[in-house]
């Protein structure tokens, strides 16, 4: 066993020791840094090997170098303000970008810490190199904007999908106005011809609204959005019918009863059994919400 004595003595030897220091010093991490102030300054007066490489300046170059040297100008007016702190609080810490020999500029964070020697103020400390977590940083924030980015444009072809859906139920309330605007002329007493004429319109406008592929425009812009809603739909309930899909599809995107009637050309009558019907073949119990199941695919 080792007495109290001798292990005092042992440490003794080790601290005065100056090759012994200069090896913690150097296994330290990061760089590590002794500064004086001097006239209206902070020169460099110990540092350990890192600081060297990591700033590719000789040991010459380095003794006594001025700490501003080590930051651009706007940089050092933070760091100074830090020092300051140092010497107020007894230790600080910051974040500042390192100018290396070659003008290279790397991030650190720095931890200094004030002490006396004769009656002389100095501060020491560490710095480590946080560049990874930097980088880090920086791609997480480019991903949360290109996140942001893909939230935006959805919302906006939502927003396009609903005027679309809107745009074509306002075509079809249109539509079933003429057609009942030109019924009433035809059942006035007017010239044959006349009627003749309206009727020939009516048939036309008719044959225009069936063969405009209404449908296909809107399923376009819904599957941009919902790109496996049909499919995942038709997977589970097969035995849908194509009118059926279109109302799900509807609804998927919160149109009302009024808007869908318009849209299929059906009474909203038709549409509550439409409802049912739909309702019956997906399983849903009473109480179960159609618009909340649809919403799942």
């Amino acid at each position: 066993m080792i007495n109290k004595s001798e292990q005092n003595a042992t440490k003794n030897v080790f601290l005065k020791d100056y090759h012994f220091n200069e090896i913690i010093i150097n296994s330290l991490p990061g760089i590590f840094y002794i500064y004086e102030p001097f006239e209206n300054y902070f020169r460099l007066i110990a540092w350990n090997k890192n600081f060297e490489t990591t700033l590719g300046y000789t040991a010459k170059e380095l003794w006594h170098k001025p700490a501003n040297d080590f930051f651009s100008k706007a940089e050092y007016k933070r760091v100074a303000k830090a020092i300051e702190q140092v010497f107020l609080r007894g230790n600080n810490n910051i974040i500042a970008n390192l100018r290396t020999k070659s003008g290279k500029a790397i991030p650190y964070l720095f931890e200094g810490y004030s002490f006396e020697h004769k009656n002389k103020p100095y501060f020491m400390g560490v710095g480590l190199d946080i560049s990874t977590q930097y980088k880090l940083q920086r791609s997480l924030i480019r991903s949360e904007k290109v996140k942001q980015k893909s939230v935006e444009e959805l919302q906006k072809k939502e927003r396009e999908l609903i005027v679309t859906a809107l745009e074509l139920s306002e075509t079809s309330e249109a539509f079933n106005l003429v057609n009942k605007n030109i019924e009433n002329l035809l059942n006035k007493d007017e010239k044959t011809i006349t009627k003749e004429e309206l009727k020939n319109l009516q048939i036309s406008l008719k044959s225009n609204f069936k063969n405009k592929d209404n449908w296909e425009l809107f399923k376009t812009h819904f599957i941009q959005i919902h790109n496996n809603f049909f499919t995942n739909l038709l997977k589970a309930h097969p035995e849908l019918t194509r009118t059926e899909i279109k109302l799900c599809a509807y609804l998927r995107i919160n149109m009302s009863s009024h808007q869908i009637s318009s849209i299929l050309n059906i009474s909203n009558e038709g549409i509550k059994k439409s409802r049912y019907r739909i309702r019956k073949k997906l399983g849903l119990k009473h109480g179960n919400s159609l618009e909340d199941y649809i919403c799942k695919f």
